[in-house]
């Protein structure tokens, strides 16, 4: 395990931290092995006093700072447990009911009396009946879908538009989610996303730390369904630069991680299922396109330039007149 003296930065996922918090953070991973990331993050949070202005702890930055970390080699992260399936138990008549059941129109048996089924002997009863006759009202835990796992995604960034961009633009990274598995993704049915943990650069600065550094936001996702095998492009992260940002200057997003949490969720951490990891995308800051500097000089041109060439014109016509008076 590294040093926290290694670390080139102490800024992560927009705090500065000095190297005496960040070596608490250190020391309290190794003193409690056994604790969930879920239940580290929470317990360094209250520790380091990071929340919202509302008050709330800020679990998912705190996420974002643990896998900077390890990514860094100066902690070790408990592996991510996953969860056993409940089974569910199903209810059998130990001998089969004495009275055989009726098969015959309803109006040869009756009259028929309705009565309320309540807990007790009563209530397992009619489960009993349903499991054994009528099955098909039952959903089998084997027909459930299987939750989904890290596998069954790939997640890619790219640049919205080109690889460039003017001084002051909002840099667009877009992702593109596609679904590997044999099923439907229902996001807001059986999978939501649950935030995303990443690094970005501007210049080779950490991107809070630059001073061309004006904002970041992250649209929320939307509530999306994909198909087996097809993808979704979607606005990912702007990254809100400084009109006097040096042209050449490289904006860089991660790398990162997109996270997931199954509906209902399939692994004991209250946040997060599993995660998909996702590589750097940049764009370069570059003057106005040459079309555009172009229409500047003839526009420039057309209103300096005309206006010169007719007053030069005049005052000719000025100087032709006063000779043609002085020869007269």
């Amino acid at each position: 395990m590294k040093s926290i003296d290694t670390l080139l930065s102490t800024t992560f996922s927009g705090r500065r931290f000095t190297r005496k918090q960040l070596a608490l953070v250190q020391e309290t991973v190794a003193r409690f092995p056994k604790l969930s990331r879920a239940e580290l993050a929470l317990t360094l949070c209250e520790l380091l006093n990071w929340t919202t202005p509302n008050g709330k702890n800020k679990i998912q930055s705190c996420l974002s700072l643990l896998e900077g970390l390890q990514a860094h080699g100066v902690v070790t992260l408990p592996a991510t447990q996953a969860r056993k399936a409940q089974q569910r138990q199903i209810r059998t008549f130990e001998n089969d009911p004495p009275d055989p059941p009726i098969d015959d129109a309803l109006s040869a048996v009756a009259p028929i009396r309705l009565e309320r089924v309540n807990a007790g002997e009563d209530w397992a009863c009619w489960k009993t009946y349903l499991q054994t006759y009528l099955s098909f009202l039952l959903a089998s835990p084997r027909d459930a879908p299987a939750a989904f796992i890290a596998s069954d995604f790939e997640f890619a960034i790219a640049i919205a538009t080109e690889p460039t961009f003017k001084p002051g633009d909002n840099v667009v990274f877009q992702g593109i989610l596609t679904n590997i598995s044999s099923q439907t993704a229902v996001f807001g049915g059986n999978i939501a996303e649950a935030g995303a943990s990443f690094f970005f650069f501007i210049g080779g600065v950490a991107g809070p730390a630059s001073p061309y550094f004006e904002g970041i936001a992250a649209p929320p996702f939307p509530n999306q369904s994909i198909a087996a095998g097809a993808s979704f492009q979607f606005p990912f992260i702007l990254i809100d630069t400084a009109s006097t940002i040096p042209l050449g200057t490289m904006v860089t997003l991660g790398p990162g991680n997109l996270l997931f949490q199954n509906i209902p969720p399939s692994t004991p951490d209250p946040f997060v299922d599993f995660f998909i990891g996702f590589s750097q995308a940049s764009a370069t800051a570059s003057a106005p396109e040459p079309g555009t500097l172009l229409l500047l000089g003839i526009s420039l041109f057309i209103m300096f330039g005309i206006s010169s060439v007719v007053r030069a014109q005049t005052q000719c016509r000025h100087i032709v007149r006063s000779c043609i008076n002085a020869s007269k």
